[in-house]
């Protein structure tokens, strides 16, 4: 399918923990060590590469990721890398939701502050030169770049291929939002569900189905009345089905922080026929749309990949 980020998936199993993305926060040291270094420089590129995918970049609110690391690369002395980092660097500042660390006001130096904090905003790697007294106790990892094939993020993030496969009841509903769609949304400020067949059928478990992500994600964000849920499907006024979905999307907006807004098309010819879920320009593709648990919130057989965002 178009849009999707290769064919492999994993089967998710009840002692995996790893999440669908992963947080990741780059040490501007990471880029000044290799910056007259062309193996380091070619390590570095490799590196950048494989973050495009399933990674968030952190952000601090006193450092942030485009300027503070553009000057780095002024640095670089080496013409062709320089501008590959450059672009790799600017592909990722603009691919999805940027992860702020709240608190840095430059008391303490930036990697300190980060390594402080790395536990409390769910940080999985730290790209840093800085050396860290092992803790088997952590659920984070700080490494170099001549070390990061050999970190638990690397074999996590190779374990998932392009996305996860469930089969029908492994998991509750809770379990899959938390892994596959937490880290995604928690700083998200606009998210869209691209869904043509909620507002197409609009029967059986959808109504709980648009309740229980609605909620959840709701209570999932770090700043809810910040962000806007937009549920983009087929609407028709005609038809019962798109009047109950309607009626429901105005009942939830009185239970929730969010701006929840819903988007009609006429046609389902309007909408692509896989369903998304969009962050702030970063996407899933999830086979069955909104509509992956049933009544009794155990998760239905559903594919989870990476995706571009739809057209």
């Amino acid at each position: 399918m178009s849009g999707r980020l290769g064919s492999l998936k994993s089967v998710w199993r009840k002692s995996s923990t790893e999440p669908v993305f992963f947080y990741v926060f780059i040490d501007p040291e990471t880029i000044a060590e290799v910056a007259d270094d062309a193996g380091g420089l070619g390590r570095l590129i490799d590196v950048l590469r494989s973050l495009k995918q399933g990674c968030l970049m952190a952000e601090t609110d006193r450092w942030r990721l485009k300027p503070e690391l553009r000057a780095t690369v002024e640095k670089i002395s080496i013409q062709t890398e320089r501008k590959m980092v450059e672009e790799l660097l600017i592909q990722l500042w603009k691919k999805g939701p940027l992860i702020v660390m709240e608190g840095d006001d430059g008391e303490i130096p930036l990697i300190e502050f980060v390594i402080a904090n790395a536990e409390r905003d769910s940080i999985d790697l730290i790209l840093s030169p800085k050396a860290v007294d092992p803790n088997p106790g952590r659920t984070w990892e700080i490494c170099c770049l001549a070390a990061i094939h050999a970190t638990k993020f690397s074999r996590a993030r190779h374990n998932l291929g392009a996305g996860l496969s469930f089969q029908r009841s492994a998991v509750s509903g809770e379990e899959l939002f938390e892994k596959c769609f937490r880290k995604l949304i928690n700083q998200a400020q606009r998210i869209v569900i691209v869904d043509y067949a909620l507002g197409e059928y609009y029967n059986n478990d959808q109504p709980l189905n648009l309740r229980r992500w609605v909620l959840w994600i709701d209570q999932n964000l770090r700043h809810p009345k910040d962000t806007t849920v937009v549920i983009r499907t087929v609407c028709d006024p005609s038809k019962h089905s798109s009047r109950a979905l309607q009626k429901q999307v105005r009942d939830i907006r009185h239970e929730v922080d969010i701006t929840l807004e819903l988007d009609p098309v006429v046609s389902k010819d309007q909408l692509p026929h896989r369903r998304f879920l969009d962050a702030d320009g970063c996407c899933l593709d999830i086979d069955r749309g909104i509509d992956i648990c049933d009544a009794t919130g155990q998760c239905r057989q559903v594919d989870i990949t990476y995706a571009n965002r739809p057209r």
